[in-house]
Formats: structure tokens, sequence, C-alpha cells
């Protein structure tokens, strides 16, 4: 709980509108738009906020509904922008549309085998409108993920817009995203800054680099043969998986230069409290416990300071990452990272 309240849609819309206008004096955007997922059923009340906050080209509406419904709601409702929702099920249908297509078609595909993935029918979408993909989880898009994009951006979002056409992707790393497209690089590391894998822990084996309370590795990604510590893949993530308290991990890490340095976890949990990590330099004593914020899911993996500062000089060092045993852990970790503090 945050103590924020949950804004109603008039207010939400209207703040779009205003973004929208900002967005215009700056650099030319028409409008802020505002994807009305999961609304098709409150279309009619929907419609009403928009007209009466003027913000009927800032919604667009969205559904998988049979065509002749849209083009009922959507002859009653004139300037009401749409995106159709288009995968095995209902790909036959879009002809249905004639000559008045939707602004947007959005495909999705759980293999790259299924019908709306060819490259003919794409072509076909495209050329009547734009195609909308889903980068946020593997059953949206073949496995193309935000969390794909951010490894190898050729497993992700240069895919979809190479070879599949996409030129509307729906992501949870916009940032990363932006970078892409101008830089064709994605999740990079920050100058400076040192990047440690969660599944990269120093060798050595039970005991001497890690303890796990489980036996095997008991998650669906790639550990190391022989093994205890569970390894997930989280979208496309891979990531130590199923923290338990009691749980430690040692990795080593090599300081480019010597300076303060500030630790963060990127991590993820749908839970609250998640738990907690303390955090030892090179075999000292764990310092104070550094909480694992809610992230709402499993792979909605988000960077997280630690609270942790530390002075290291140049060259190798180990760190230990211990869970408590009588705190309540359920939390993933994709990667640790120590950054250069200034000031």
């Amino acid at each position: 709980m945050t103590g924020q309240r949950i804004p109603t849609l008039a207010e939400a819309m209207q703040v779009a509108r205003t973004w929208g206008l900002v967005q215009a004096m700056q650099v030319a955007r028409t409008r802020g738009l505002v994807n009305l997922d999961k609304g098709w059923e409150a279309r009619d009340a929907t419609w009403r906020v928009l007209e009466k906050t003027g913000t009927v080209r800032n919604g667009l509406f969205k559904s998988r509904a049979p065509v002749s419904e849209v083009r009922s709601f959507l002859a009653g409702h004139p300037g009401a922008l749409y995106a159709h929702v288009v995968d095995d099920t209902n790909a036959g249908s879009v002809g249905e549309f004639g000559d008045a297509p939707p602004l947007v078609y959005e495909v999705l595909f759980a293999t790259v085998e299924d019908a709306v993935a060819d490259a003919a029918f794409l072509r076909r979408l495209r050329s009547v409108g734009r195609v909308w993909m889903n980068s946020m989880a593997d059953g949206l898009a073949a496995r193309h993920t935000d969390e794909a994009s951010l490894i190898d951006p050729a497993r992700g979002w240069a895919t979809l817009i190479g070879t599949y056409g996409a030129s509307v992707l729906q992501t949870d790393n916009v940032e990363a995203l932006e970078t892409y497209l101008a830089t064709g690089a994605a999740g990079t590391v920050p100058p400076g800054a040192v990047r440690v894998q969660g599944e990269d822990f120093a060798p050595g084996g039970e005991g001497i680099s890690y303890h796990d309370t489980d036996t095997g590795n008991r998650g669906d990604g790639p550990g190391r043969p022989g093994e205890d510590v569970d390894v997930c893949d989280q979208d496309g993530a891979v990531a130590v998986c199923r923290m338990r308290g009691s749980d430690w991990l040692t990795y080593e890490v090599s300081v480019p230069r010597p300076g303060r340095y500030t630790v963060t976890a990127r991590a993820a949990s749908p839970y609250a409290p998640a738990g907690a990590y303390r955090l030892a330099f090179d075999g000292g004593v764990p310092g104070v416990p550094a909480a694992v914020r809610n992230t709402t899911g499993h792979s909605a993996f988000t960077l997280q300071p630690s609270g942790v500062t530390r002075w290291l000089a140049q060259g190798p060092h180990t760190l230990r990452l211990s869970l408590d045993a009588n705190a309540y852990q359920n939390w993933n970790l994709d990667y640790l990272q120590l950054e250069t503090v200034t000031g």
C-alpha cells in the first residue's frame, strides 16, 4: 500500500490531454494517447467521459469483438480511435472491416508458427493500418520480450520491428526502448558501473560460493550442471529465483577505479513484504537488511537501491548477498550493480 489514490478515468484523461498539448508545443506531437485496455464492455460510459473531458482524440478503444459490433460502435461515435486485437482465433475476420479498417491491429502470437505471424498476413495488415505488438510477456509475441531485448535486441524488439514489421510496441521498458531506437543498444551498463548477473555467482559449490536450501535447480532456467541454485527464465530474463531465508550467494567483481560505490539490485516480486538481503564485502560482516520492494510480479524487474555505499579499491572484490533465515523471502534477482557515487 502506498497511500496514493487511484485516479478516475476522467482525471487520467485530463492529464493525458495536458501532456499531449505540452508535447505538441515542444516536439510537434499532437496528443498523449491512452490505451483503453479491458474497457470494451464499458465503451459507452467511457465515450461519455471522453466527450465530457474533451479527450476523444486521446483515448484508444480496443477489443477483439465481432467486427459487426465494432463497426456499429464506430459508426455511432464519430472520431473514436480503435485498435483491433487479432490472433489465430479471429484472424479471418479482418477483411470484414472493408474500406474502413481500424487505426491499428494488435497482433498476438504465442509461437512463430501462428497464422497471424505469417509474413503475408502481416503485410496485409500493414497495407491498411499500423501493427501493434506486445513485448511484455512470453506468450504475447513468441517470447520476443522486453527482458530478452535487454539482453540482446535481436531476441526481441529488433525482430519484432525488422522481421514482423511492428510499428507500435507495448513495453514496460520505455527508456530502454528509446535508447535502442536511437543507438541500437539496450540494457547497457552505465559508465563506471559494474554489473554481475544473479546466475553468475562465484565457483566453488554448496557451502563455499553459495548456500541454497533446495536440492538441485528447481527453476526452468539454464542453471549450472550439478549446482543447487534455482535459476528461472522470467519472460526472457535469466534470474536467480525461489529465494528463501538462509540462502546466500557470493559474487566476484572487479572495480575499474577506486572510489565510493553504491549497490543496486534488479529484483522482482509480487509480494509485500517481498524479503530482504544483507551485503558483505571481501569476507566482512553482513550489513543492515535491504528491503526488496513489491514490483507486482515475478517478472516485473526494477532496479532497486540497497542503501549500501562502500569505498572500494581498484581491482577484484567479493560480494556476498545473504537472506535472513527468520524473514519472509520470495523474490527473484536478475543482477547486482555497483554504481559510482559522486560528490
